[in-house]
């Protein structure tokens, strides 16, 4: 990572944390240290003042655990906080959760399940890290969490003073631009019924698409399907998988009809040998899942990620002092 990457970091950390009024002094957090822009999460509330922060992480496909580590202790060390910061790799101490105050619903933590509860303290809050509809019950057993009387609450994403969700839009046009449409004369079907595919659909527009069509109504897109460039699918909702054996989408029609046809998606389950096996167009070349971000806010940049995250904390400070504003989402 650049130095110049690491500065602006801080400066956008120091000026979320200054926004929110953040202040966790005395607080032990449980959370992840992950590659990329996660490299910065343990360092938030370090900066905020916590007495402790313990950061798991693991080897992924994203990176490794030794190399995250490495990374982040020396990110740690310019900004004089690495004595704060006890890292656990490739394992689940459920010491940790047994101490922590706030306890984030991160990747590395995932998932929160009732034994995981179980160790928690019964005044432990946990930051879902983004809004409370878009959570998941793989992910953190809700239910626990309230026979303990552990707090939960999402992030308005779109509060005034973050307003990290309008960055879905950004998100949305890159990865069109990346799979090579131009947006700008393009006719663009954006699969959804939620808000991801409103904002989608209006960068769309604003960056002057001939059409966007926004549905998830498959007769429609058959319709369309002649005149399309590209479908962007960012259905937050639908568990059905889109393109597959099993597919919603029939890949035989879209080779017939127009092979030439970008397939780009969000969010949506997607089988990506299968869409490759015939010859389609598929952006990012992977597998997509139901309810999974297939790339996230970090894609745009540094900025919607370090602010969500800050927001995230900010949650936490406010439900363990029961001094909740707008910005907190109870569950």
């Amino acid at each position: 990572m650049f130095s110049a990457e690491i500065i602006r970091a801080r400066k956008i950390i120091d000026s979320s944390i200054s926004s929110l009024s953040l202040d966790l002094n005395g607080k032990t957090v449980l959370t992840e240290v992950g590659s990329n822009n996660y490299l910065f999460t343990p360092l938030i509330p370090a900066l905020a003042g916590a007495s402790e922060v313990i950061a798991w992480t693991k080897d992924t496909r994203f990176g490794q655990s030794d190399d995250i580590i490495a990374k982040c202790t020396e990110i740690a060390k310019i900004w004089g906080v690495e004595s704060k910061i006890t890292f656990r790799k490739n394992s689940r101490d459920w010491r940790d959760v047994s101490k922590a105050d706030i306890i984030t619903n991160s990747g590395m933590i995932r998932p929160i399940s009732s034994e995981l509860v179980g160790y928690m303290k019964p005044e432990a809050v946990v930051p879902l890290m983004f809004e409370a509809w878009e959570i998941r019950e793989s992910d953190i057993d809700v239910q626990a969490c309230k026979l303990r009387g552990i707090k939960v609450a999402g992030t308005w994403e779109n509060h005034p003073k973050l307003k990290v969700f309008e960055y879905t839009g950004i998100l949305a046009l890159k990865l069109v631009l990346n799979a090579g449409i131009e947006v700008f004369d393009s006719t663009i079907l954006v699969w959804s019924n939620d808000h991801f595919g409103e904002t989608a659909a209006l960068a769309f527009e604003t960056n002057r698409a001939k059409r966007v069509i926004l549905t998830t109504n498959i007769e429609k897109f058959e319709e369309e399907l002649p005149y399309l460039d590209a479908i962007f699918l960012c259905d937050y909702h639908v568990n059905q998988p889109l393109l597959g054996k099993t597919g919603l989408f029939n890949i035989e029609l879209i080779k017939n009809i127009n092979p030439g046809l970008s397939i780009i998606h969000l969010y949506g389950s997607v089988d990506a040998d299968f869409v490759r096996n015939h010859n389609i167009s598929l952006f990012p070349n992977r597998n997509g899942f139901a309810h999974v971000m297939t790339e996230t806010l970090g894609y745009v940049g540094l900025e919607p990620i370090l602010r969500l995250q800050v927001a995230g904390f900010a949650v936490a400070s406010e439900l363990e002092s029961d001094n909740i504003s707008d910005l907190t989402q109870i569950i």
